[in-house]
């Protein structure tokens, strides 16, 4: 299942819970009002827990792709003169970047 999907179903979980909440509040059933209430906080739960987990997501071979287009610009970078190390250092420095790791001095 994609996140998107699980957004979606999320959503229509947490509009009928809202609904099922407000008829059972005007029919003076409070035990239905709190069962419709559990299901959506449940449902905002699973929600939280499938964002938390995508982190690992290829996104159908982008990141690869994406992978293999920045080896070749570090090629490149390389073949004209500048220092491996240097370059590889700065990559990973921008990866721990982009990932929200606390970057220190290497």
């Amino acid at each position: 299942m994609t996140l998107t999907a699980l957004r979606r179903i999320v959503a229509i979980l947490c509009v009928l819970s809202i609904a099922g909440m407000i008829v059972s509040n005007i029919n003076n059933n409070d035990a239905a009002s709190t069962v419709f209430g559990f299901v959506g906080a449940v449902a905002i739960v699973c929600l939280m827990v499938g964002n938390a987990l995508k982190f690992g997501d290829n996104q159908g071979g982008a990141q690869d792709a994406l992978a293999a287009e920045l080896e070749a610009r570090v090629q490149e970078l390389v073949a004209s003169g500048a220092d491996e190390a240097q370059v590889r250092g700065v990559v990973r420095r921008a990866v721990r970047l982009g990932r929200g790791d606390a970057v220190h001095p290497d």
